[in-house]
């Protein structure tokens, strides 16, 4: 079986990392494909602009509007009954 295990913490000698290289190993010794993303090690950075989501999802390429202007844009869209005044 195909496994994915994430970790998201800064500390390398944290007891979460601890418990994701026990995870890990364990699964590896029972024959299980593991796939490891240590998030800060890689540097994710899980802030996406509005432009990146008018762009992938919206097909929206103008970007004109300001950073306001494009989070009403996505609220009105992805949020029906929010008004964007």
């Amino acid at each position: 079986m195909k496994i994915l295990v994430i970790l998201a913490h800064p500390n390398k000698k944290s007891f979460n990392h601890a418990i994701a290289e026990t995870a890990v190993n364990t699964l590896e010794n029972n024959n299980h494909e593991v796939i490891f993303h240590d998030l800060y090690a890689e540097k994710f950075d899980p802030v996406i602009p509005a432009e990146e989501l008018l762009a992938k999802f919206f097909q929206i390429t103008d970007y004109s509007m300001t950073g306001k202007q494009s989070l009403y844009f996505l609220l009105d869209h992805l949020c029906p009954r929010y008004s964007g005044q």
